[in-house]
């Protein structure tokens, strides 16, 4: 959710975009056993980047909301789903 604002914007410029790779707990504050568990996470991660880089073109693009899904008052119609935790339809 945080990315989608951004995402959004490029769309809206006419870009198509990817869905993004999230790798979440990536911060440092391990020590012993949690530590070498988070190195060898990372590495395994990291080793993975060249296939995705390699499947780029394959990557699913992030679906948004095409500008006739929206009435004239920029309200989703209600027989367009909606694909955003930002754009809902009204009760």
């Amino acid at each position: 959710m945080l990315l989608w604002p951004a995402a959004y914007t490029l769309r809206y410029l006419g870009f198509s975009v990817l869905k993004p790779e999230i790798i979440h707990g990536v911060h440092g504050y391990h020590s012993g056993k949690d530590r070498i568990q988070l190195q060898a996470r990372l590495r395994r991660i990291l080793n993975g980047q060249r296939s995705l880089i390699e499947n780029f073109d394959k990557r699913p693009l992030i679906q948004f909301n095409l500008d006739t899904d929206f009435d004239a008052d920029g309200k989703l119609r209600p027989d367009r789903p909606s694909y955003s935790q930002f754009i809902r339809h009204k009760p």
